[in-house]
């Protein structure tokens, strides 16, 4: 099962974020869990630390200390194959926000047909690249080898 972590600090954003995630996941039978939706920077790094994460989707503006890329940087520092996909009404970031190996760039509002169009290419891309995944179940499935 594919974990996933959600960061916004706007409650309502992050709220709609995963339901269309867990929409997304039962339309395309992904077996797949929101394993956190955080509001704060700090819980991010506190479970991506002690938890496998498989996907994590950032907003850039945190209204905290640290913005979406200051988390992406220290994740990047000790996980080299999570997933990063960053959410932002702040176009202005997107070329930053690519040095941190990340997969895509969602700009907010979020739209459900170009967020399930990032998750189907982000799932054959891990079934390509075959970063510890293994497909199972018709190839509905990924697992992360390590577990």
């Amino acid at each position: 099962m594919l974990n996933f972590v959600l960061c916004d600090d706007n409650l309502p954003s992050l709220n709609r974020l995963s339901k269309i995630l867990e929409n997304i996941f039962m339309k395309n039978n992904i077996d797949a869990q929101i394993g956190l939706a955080a509001t704060k920077p700090s819980e991010t790094l506190t479970y991506v630390n002690e938890n496998n994460v498989d996907v994590l989707f950032l907003d850039i503006n945190l209204n905290d200390k640290l913005n979406g890329c200051d988390v992406a940087n220290i994740i990047r520092k000790n996980n080299k194959n999570v997933y990063i996909v960053f959410l932002t009404g702040h176009l202005e970031y997107i070329l930053q926000a690519y040095k941190y190996k990340t997969f895509d760039y969602l700009p907010k509002p979020i739209v459900e047909e170009r967020l399930e169009e990032t998750i189907l290419r982000l799932i054959e891309d891990m079934s390509i690249a075959q970063l510890n995944f293994i497909k199972i179940n018709n190839n509905k499935t990924l697992i992360n080898a390590d577990e």
